[in-house]
């Protein structure tokens, strides 16, 4: 749903014939202000837990492509990364946090690895704004995840 700002932004820009590019994309939360999904994640390292990320930071941020899936509740973040080699990655991880804080899920490790990135054609800030998506079921020196997330706008 539009805030009242940006429809009036839009009908300014629209009566001047440009500047829609200028207008922000909405936030990257899903629909109603629900969360991007869920990942359910079982880890020595990291402990067990369920995520529900709110919102999701483009990976132009810290210079990958893909982007991070953060649920405030937790101080672990979801990563999906994409190689130009390999193809698409998961990593949870805890920012700041030492290696052991961290795990990495490659397509061979899972059962299920899904992941789409599709640019939305919205710059800002120099940051790409993207349309991501993952589905996986991954295992790994006895640290499981499984999980669906998606974001309509991820900057």
């Amino acid at each position: 749903m539009m805030r009242m700002t940006d429809l009036l932004l839009l009908a300014t820009c629209a009566t001047l014939g440009g500047c829609l590019a200028s207008i922000p994309a909405a936030p990257s939360s899903g629909a109603n202000g629900i969360g991007l999904g869920v990942v359910t994640l079982h880890s020595g390292r990291l402990g067990q837990m369920t995520l529900k990320p709110s919102h999701c930071s483009a990976g132009d941020r810290a210079f990958f492509l893909g982007g991070d899936f953060i649920d405030d509740a937790s101080d672990v973040v979801l990563r999906l990364a994409f190689d130009p080699l390999d193809g698409a990655a998961v990593r949870l991880f805890v920012p700041g946090g030492a290696a052991e804080r961290s795990i990495v899920f490659r397509r061979i490790d899972c059962r299920v690895l899904s992941a789409t990135l599709d640019p939305t054609a919205w710059k800002i800030n120099d940051v790409s704004d993207y349309r991501l998506s993952l589905n996986f079921d991954c295992a790994r020196d006895g640290d499981a995840a499984i999980g669906q997330v998606a974001a309509a706008h991820c900057h």
